[in-house]
């Protein structure tokens, strides 16, 4: 799952920069082997290829949005663009069976908004990052409320990323992302998802009864169902102390978003895009991406942005290097 994700981020990025395998990639000598420099990639991006929704809320929600926003590396990558967050003060149904009925936390409702304003004192106002704190559907209806509406056009994102949100993800809202919906759910036993009693609004609950030694962040994709949806990957681990408080896991393994996203990025993202220009430039192959008649996910042959047939030899491009093998200090 995690290839097809890196795909259709590809292909994102040719259709926003059809011209980017002309970018001139710098080398790095090490020994004999030249190797493309890390970061010399995003370095050429004109703009972030991403435009990005944030679905959070406490300690996750305010990672995630962090991580966006304060490493100059993924910055190059991702620009916030929205932000929908929870609001257990107008909504006490949220407050009855999630995080928010631990007082230390319902003290931090208002980490994500806050967060969020103190960050657009220093933008434009063309550039404020705007912030949904409603329902997303009308409980009647089950449909996308005029205001949601509203907010999804006004971020025109690509891709939402989700931690710690209490609403319900519909299909046609999971549609309104052509590169997808992503959530960072905590579980015990990422080899087995979506494990059962990880599942819903109290994981770390669950974990702490089933006496877990370990936990982690699984990244999936939203389906319409709570915490369901296949996997990408996941985030390192960390222990679980005993005596844990669920408040405290939330604080321990929110942090883990950060080096995920970062390393998601420069270990895999970057080097598969540098590793297709590289190729091309190299044996004037096209690149089998970019084509706004092929859909997504299938990049292994396609059509590229000139109209040309590409059959991709993924053993040449095994062979070809140089690529990309290291994170940027």
């Amino acid at each position: 799952m995690l290839a097809s994700h890196i795909d259709n981020i590809l292909d994102h990025v040719f259709r926003k920069f059809p011209n980017i395998q002309d970018i001139p990639i710098q080398y790095v000598n090490l020994g004999r082997v030249p190797f493309i420099l890390p970061g010399s990639v995003p370095d050429t991006f004109t703009e972030p290829p991403l435009r990005v929704c944030i679905f959070g809320s406490f300690e996750r929600g305010a990672e995630l949005f962090k991580a966006c926003t304060e490493d100059p590396y993924i910055r190059q990558w991702i620009k916030i663009v929205g932000v929908a967050t929870d609001d257990p003060e107008k909504f006490p149904w949220l407050a009855k069976s999630r995080i928010w009925k631990y007082p230390e936390a319902y003290a931090k409702r208002r980490l994500v908004p806050d967060l969020v304003d103190q960050y657009n004192q220093v933008l434009d106002d063309k550039d404020k990052i705007p912030v949904f704190i409603d329902r997303i559907k009308d409980p009647t209806t089950k449909e996308m409320t005029p205001e949601f509406v509203a907010f999804l056009e006004k971020c025109n994102a690509d891709m939402a990323l989700m931690g710690t949100f209490g609403q319900l993800i519909t299909k046609p809202i999971i549609n309104a992302f052509n590169v997808g919906f992503f959530n960072f759910h905590p579980t015990a036993a990422p080899q087995v998802w979506p494990h059962p009693d990880d599942v819903g609004p109290r994981p770390f609950e669950a974990m702490v009864e089933r006496s877990c030694k370990t936990a982690c962040l699984a990244v999936h994709w939203v389906s319409p169902e709570f915490d369901d949806g296949p996997m990408v990957s996941k985030t390192a681990s960390v222990d679980i102390p005993p005596n844990v408080t669920p408040v405290q896991m939330h604080e321990l393994t929110s942090p883990l978003v950060r080096s995920f996203i970062r390393d998601f990025f420069h270990l895999s993202v970057e080097p598969a895009l540098a590793g297709y220009i590289s190729f091309y430039q190299r044996f004037n192959q096209p690149i089998p991406y970019g084509d706004p008649k092929r859909s997504p996910m299938s990049a292994k042959t396609g059509v590229c942005a000139s109209g040309t047939l590409a059959t991709w030899d993924e053993a040449r491009l095994r062979n070809a290097g140089p690529f990309p093998i290291s994170a940027p200090q």
